[in-house]
């Protein structure tokens, strides 16, 4: 850069330290250079901002001709100056425009610049056609980096060129298959999108796998949250925990149950309740109603916490009035034994109708009983009979029983001594199965004793399901004594 720039210049925003570059003479020059290859005199310093088109190897400047490589020598040190701060306050986009220039002039030195210093960049503002020119030259020479940046204009759109789908798709999957990690996450949201291409959820998944093997954040959480979603299934426990970990970082409620199951249950990690419960109080937190339940179902068991029948309450109340059937039950029970509240059981018998009427068998059973013996309710015994029926369509042992004593005795509906000991086979066989899988705990599977491989069973269950779902298999995990 030469010096005839003067001092009031403002000073440089940020001055980064630049490669080494040939030093400069009195003149401007780069060393090496003798001032008879430049013409300028030195009261008339060079105008570079608009060069005429070249004419064979000299170029008009101001009205005088200097040779091309002169010139695109003084704008790539123009370039540097704006680039690295120097003198003058900070501007990529004129050191870029700068460097364009040179290039054009046939700088030998400018594309290695270029390339070392924009490509090393995972975003580029490419806001003009010589700019956009350039890069697409490197993406058709096959430079991963440039190929994701051209599929970035071709998606979002730039003032010299309209959005195209299939383009974008086309330069990023140029750059995915070739290990660049953004390109890789970008087309796996396409396919999951359809977007530019024929929507393909399994191949979505395939490219998101690829990007979150670079440590690709964006993508591990799209995978976390298709966990959540029940949508994707392979995947090894410990790469489960690190998708559903990204997805819980970027804010995904549901993700933070998921990995509440993870370190109960040690799947792709160390067993740790206190994370365990950790995780699933921020759930509850965030108003997720799986998490209230479970955090209320530690509380009313004192599973890897002081046992609180209030705080129970509190966190299944919450889940109950977000519907959840498994929590309005849990109230039901609180409120007909006075654990943390006042025994009431007309309340009682409240939730277990709300949990009924979604067709929780166990609340069925319970409403029945209520209805049975008055508890709560006024007795009826036709619609004990009911609940008992739809609860019995589930195999709920109890309701199986109860129902084949309604037979037995010909209470409300016709004796039918038949139908009464088919029942109480249904219930025997039904009431053995999980007999020996709540005592599995104690007894082990296929005879042997193995408490471990009991509970990581459980678990299983657990991490496979979702929603209600999740929850079920939860309080399954404590109603038969796998965390009493």
């Amino acid at each position: 850069m030469s010096d005839d720039k003067t001092d009031n210049k403002k000073p440089p925003t940020k001055a980064t330290p630049r490669p080494n570059s040939p030093p400069k003479t009195e003149n401007g020059l780069a060393s090496g250079q003798s001032g008879s290859e430049s013409p300028t005199p030195e009261n008339r310093p060079m105008s570079l901002d608009n060069p005429t088109e070249s004419t064979d190897e000299l170029i008009f400047l101001d009205d005088i001709k200097f040779p091309n490589l002169v010139v695109a020598d003084r704008l790539v040190e123009e370039g540097y100056a704006y680039y690295y701060a120097e003198g003058v306050d900070r501007d990529e986009a004129k050191a870029l425009d700068y460097w364009l220039k040179a290039d054009k002039l046939g700088s030998t030195k400018v594309r290695p610049l270029l390339d070392k210093v924009f490509f090393q960049k995972l975003e580029m503002i490419i806001d003009t056609m010589p700019v956009f020119s350039y890069v697409l030259n490197k993406a058709q020479e096959g430079l991963a980096v440039a190929q994701y940046q051209v599929g970035n204009v071709y998606y979002y759109g730039a003032p010299f060129i309209t959005s195209d789908l299939a383009n974008a798709f086309y330069w990023y999957k140029e750059a995915a298959d070739q290990g660049h990690a953004f390109a890789q996450n970008q087309v796996g949201d396409m396919y999951y999108r359809g977007e530019g291409v024929a929507q393909e959820v399994t191949k979505a998944y395939q490219y998101w796998k690829m990007a979150a093997k670079n440590d690709h954040d964006k993508a591990m959480s799209s995978l976390g949250i298709a966990i959540c979603l029940a949508e994707y299934y392979d995947v090894e426990p410990e790469e489960r925990v690190k998708y559903l970990s990204q997805a819980a970082k970027l804010g995904v409620t549901m993700a933070h149950t998921f990995l509440g199951v993870a370190y109960l249950c040690g799947q792709g990690v160390k067993p740790d309740l206190t994370k365990a419960l950790e995780h699933y109080n921020t759930a509850a937190r965030r108003g997720n109603p799986m998490g209230q339940f479970v955090v209320g179902s530690f509380y009313h068991s004192g599973f890897a916490c002081k046992k609180d029948y209030r705080e129970a309450h509190t966190f299944f109340r919450l889940a109950a009035e977000q519907n959840l059937p498994e929590a309005q039950f849990a109230m039901g029970t609180l409120y007909s034994q006075g654990h943390g509240v006042e025994k009431d059981l007309s309340e009682a018998a409240r939730y277990y109708l709300l949990a009924a009427n979604q067709g929780l068998p166990k609340a069925q059973m319970a409403l029945g009983n209520a209805y049975d013996k008055g508890l709560g309710v006024e007795m009826d015994q036709f619609l004990a009979v009911k609940y008992y029926r739809e609860a019995a369509k589930k195999n709920l042992p109890e309701a199986l029983y109860a129902l084949a004593v309604a037979y037995a005795n010909g209470n409300v509906v016709n004796k039918d001594t038949s139908k009464s000991v088919k029942l109480y086979s249904q219930a025997a066989k039904q009431s053995q199965a999980q007999k020996d899988l709540g005592e599995a705990f104690f007894n082990g599977f296929g005879g042997e004793k193995d408490e471990e491989k009991d509970f990581q069973w459980w678990c299983k269950v657990s991490s496979q399901a979702t929603g209600k779902d999740l929850a079920r298999a939860f309080e399954n995990l404590l109603l038969r004594g796998l965390l009493s």
